[in-house]
Order: C-alpha cells, then sequence, then structure tokens
C-alpha cells in the first residue's frame, strides 16, 4: 500500500476520501442539540441523500478525470447509532504529512464517523488517537496545513488545549499558529483563510483583516472576497452553514480547483491569479454542512 503523504492543500492531489449521503441523520443527543439548536432532528430525507449522493458521483468523475484514486468511506448505519454521517470527511480526521489524527472533536457524536475512515488510512501511516479524558478538542477542519505552518483556528469547535496538544503531536518540524476566535468564532477554518499555493491565499474580508492576517502569511499575495462577491443561492431545504460555504474549495494542483459552479465573481477572481476552476454543484452543501473541502480528504499529494 502507498503510504499516506500530505503536506499542505495544494499540491497536486492523487488520492482523496469523497464522502458519502448515505444514512445521514440529525442526531437528537444533548452534544449535538448543542451545537446546532436550529438544526432538523432525525433522518436526513431519502430524496435529499438521493440528490447528494449523485452530485457527489460527479465530484467523483471530475477528480478520477483529474488522474486522482478517489476513495469512499466504509458504510455505517448512523440513523440506527443516532450519528450524523461521513458527507465531510474532512472535520474528523487530519492528515499533516504521514500523521493520521483522530480530532478530539467537539461533537463526540460525530467521532463515530472515523470508524469509516480508518480503514483506508491504517497500515499506511502512523495515526494518534486522542485521550478522552482530556480537555483538549478540536475538529480536523479548524486546521490548514501550510507545509511545515500549521493554521489552527480556536473557535467553537477547536479550544487553546488542543492546539498545544497538536504541536506537541507534530513536535518541532512543524509550527502551529493560532487565528484567534475573533477573527471567527463560530466553527471551521475552510470558509475563512484558504491557502491556493505557495504565497497566495483567499482570504474572507467580512472576518480577516491586514492586522489578523497569521505573521507567516504577511508577504504572501492576498485575494480578497468580500460578501459582494459571493451568489447566494437559495435552495429548499435551510441552508444552516453561512454563505461563506463559496469559499470552501478543493485544489486539485496550484492552477486548479472545484469550486461552485455558480460563484462565477470568485472563479474569475481566481482566474486572474492564473487558477482554472471546474464547477460541481453540492446541492444541499450549506444544509449538510459541507463544500467541496468538507466532502474530501486528501490522502497523497505530491
Amino acid at each position: 500500500m502507498i503510504p499516506i503523504n500530505s503536506n499542505n492543500e495544494w499540491d497536486t492531489l492523487k488520492e482523496v476520501i469523497l464522502g458519502t449521503a448515505d444514512h445521514m441523520n440529525w442526531p437528537d443527543t444533548e452534544d449535538f442539540r448543542s451545537k446546532f439548536k436550529n438544526a432538523p432532528n432525525g433522518k436526513v430525507p431519502n430524496s435529499i441523500i438521493y440528490q447528494t449522493n449523485n452530485a457527489l458521483k460527479s465530484f467523483k468523475k471530475v477528480l478520477e478525470n483529474e488522474g486522482v484514486k478517489v476513495l469512499r468511506p466504509d458504510e455505517i448505519n448512523y440513523r440506527e447509532r443516532n450519528g450524523f454521517g461521513c458527507y465531510s470527511p474532512r472535520d474528523s480526521i487530519l492528515i499533516i504529512g504521514d500523521k493520521v489524527i483522530c480530532s478530539p472533536m467537539h461533537l463526540k457524536d460525530r467521532m463515530m464517523e472515523q470508524e469509516a475512515l480508518l480503514p483506508h488510512l491504517t497500515g499506511r501511516s502512523y495515526i494518534t488517537f486522542p485521550d478522552m479524558e482530556s480537555d483538549y478538542m478540536f475538529d480536523a477542519a479548524n486546521v490548514m496545513r501550510c507545509n511545515n505552518d500549521i493554521l489552527y483556528l480556536v473557535s467553537s469547535t477547536g479550544n487553546f488545549a488542543g492546539a498545544r496538544w497538536l504541536q506537541n503531536v507534530l513536535g518541532n518540524e512543524y509550527r502551529v499558529t493560532t487565528v484567534p476566535k475573533t477573527v471567527y468564532h463560530g466553527s471551521h477554518i475552510d470558509s475563512t483563510i484558504v491557502p491556493l499555493r505557495e504565497g497566495l491565499v483567499m482570504l474572507n474580508s467580512e472576518r480577516v483583516t491586514e492586522e489578523t492576517i497569521p505573521s507567516f502569511m504577511e508577504n504572501w499575495d492576498k485575494l480578497w472576497i468580500s460578501k459582494d462577491d459571493i451568489k447566494d443561492m437559495h435552495t429548499i431545504t435551510p441552508q444552516i452553514s453561512t454563505k461563506w460555504m463559496a469559499l470552501n474549495i478543493l485544489s486539485i494542483n496550484p492552477e486548479l480547483v472545484v469550486c461552485d459552479p455558480d460563484q462565477y465573481t470568485i472563479r474569475e477572481k481566481l482566474n486572474q491569479v492564473g487558477i482554472e476552476t471546474i464547477g460541481v454543484k453540492l446541492p444541499h452543501g450549506r444544509y449538510l454542512l459541507g463544500g467541496h473541502h468538507c466532502t474530501t480528504l486528501d490522502t497523497i499529494r505530491e
């Protein structure tokens, strides 16, 4: 088996785990309801699961056409186990280099999703499991990888204790830089600071300012995205995530990304900095809490 190796968000993608909508469910646990007070309760309607899985099939075809090997999560009946679902594998497992870190997630209900992903990773990497008695906590999607620099968003889904633990796990080879919750307190980092390639970053102008840019990115080129750049899509399903999901893109290589096809201004801005775009529609992404970055976990980049 080829070893796991993924150090940043932009090198050429060779292998990825793509999520699934199978058996998705809104848990009724106190843990989950405390975070998503306005979320539905019970199983996700079969029509949404069907439409989402068809969209993911299209996503899979796009990735394979670009030479990417696509793996899928093992099947778990989240409805029977009162879990959520493995639509967003990015949330629960963090890959840095050849290390696989099972995140000590904010919502402990969601850690069962790791069971669906680990069979693809076991025997190919060093796997770290959290101490569940500790006070550290973070979702893997609180983290952005920029080779030896690791961005870590302190927010409702990641605390300072988690950042310290991650630094200890990674050792001196890496430097974990925290982004304070004053930048964004809600959840994950991948709709706020999006590294596109070495020396170029896309930034959410409603959250990030020149004063709050991470220090190692100060001299990078910056692609600012304002609220007026985003086409706010309206669907029949509740939109639980914000419209900033539009920044949740997946890089296939430094010159090519997958994004929402209807975000015309963002696509044009990316083209202006030499990045081509492929549009793939995820029709219920804001309902199921995941865009193109969320729904993928890159296992090999070269």
